[in-house]
């Protein structure tokens, strides 16, 4: 029987490559038609697999175990007394691989191995690629947020240039502003005088009117000078006087004229040469545009129309 103690019938003699269910242990139980009940002897010898035991024995019963697979020989002699033998057996039979050493199990340890090593060379692939993936984004970061500071320094840089332009063409405008207004004084200065020394000399009359057609004229190409002047003032400064009036549209042409006055930061004299007012005159408009604007007190106009938006 084998290990499973299954019992199995063995023929007296077997032919190579029988076919036997051990599983490593093996049990063979002979008889021997012993009439006269003499005494006997059993001698054991198993070949095969590197194996080569003899053994002696007086039952007719020998266990084998844990024999490696492979082909195996065993044979049985009946000894007498005299160690003469009076009868033998041979059988022969195969320990079977087991499962986990067969062609079939060999095989799918192969699959399974490259079926591993595939997986795991594809693991390492894709977080090497990962890793490189993130160090690409990262790198790419850098780079953009490097180029947007380099964008950010050169927008700054050319909005203090265009901050310095503007300046620059506001001073200027400021500066025609102030010889114009300069040139409407002498011409009113001009106006009074010849008013004044009209002597009543009808003969002078028709050069007189002449001469105050010419001043008037003057005056309203200055007045299309100021209109010229307000819209690339307004241009320059971010259409400052069409949010004033769009904002407090109580202003006058007046007031537009002083809050532009204040927005290029002109003195209290220059403002008052500039619109032949006094001090006090200029101090007075101050405080009604102040008003206007509903501002608190503390406030600086300037600040407020340099601030403007």
């Amino acid at each position: 029987t084998d290990r499973d103690k299954v019992e199995q019938l063995l023929p007296v003699v077997s032919t190579k490559d029988t076919p036997t269910n051990a599983h490593g242990d093996i049990t063979f139980n002979l008889s021997y038609p012993n009439f006269g009940n003499s005494p006997i002897q059993f001698r054991y010898h198993i070949t095969g697999n590197d194996l080569d035991l003899e053994s002696y024995s007086l039952e007719p019963t020998i266990t084998y175990g844990s024999l490696g697979y492979g082909n195996y020989h065993f044979s049985a002699t009946v000894l007498n007394l005299n160690g003469e033998p009076s009868g033998s057996v041979d059988y022969y039979f195969t320990v079977p691989k087991p499962f986990y050493l067969s062609f079939f199990a060999i095989f799918l340890y192969i699959i399974a191995i490259a079926a591993i090593t595939w997986f795991i060379a594809r693991y390492r692939a894709a977080v090497v690629l990962n890793k490189r993936r993130k160090e690409y984004e990262a790198e790419k970061v850098k780079q953009d947020l490097k180029m947007m500071e380099q964008q950010r320094i050169i927008d700054q840089q050319q909005q203090q240039l265009l901050e310095s332009e503007l300046s620059n063409k506001g001073k200027e405008i400021a500066s025609l502003a102030l010889d114009l207004f300069t040139k409407d004084r002498a011409i009113e200065s001009l106006r009074e005088i010849v008013k004044k020394r009209n002597s009543g000399d009808k003969s002078l009359q028709p050069d007189i009117d002449v001469l105050l057609k010419q001043i008037n004229t003057s005056n309203l190409q200055n007045k299309e000078f100021w209109d010229l002047y307000q819209a690339n003032f307004d241009l320059i400064h971010e259409n400052f006087f069409r949010n004033l009036r769009k904002r407090y549209p109580s202003l006058t042409s007046s007031d537009l004229k002083f809050c532009a006055f204040l927005r290029l930061n002109l003195t209290t004299k220059d403002i008052a040469n500039v619109t032949n007012l006094t001090i006090r005159g200029v101090e007075a408009a101050r405080y009604r545009l102040r008003k206007k604007l509903a501002l608190p007190e503390g406030t600086s106009l300037v600040d407020f129309f340099i601030d403007f938006k």
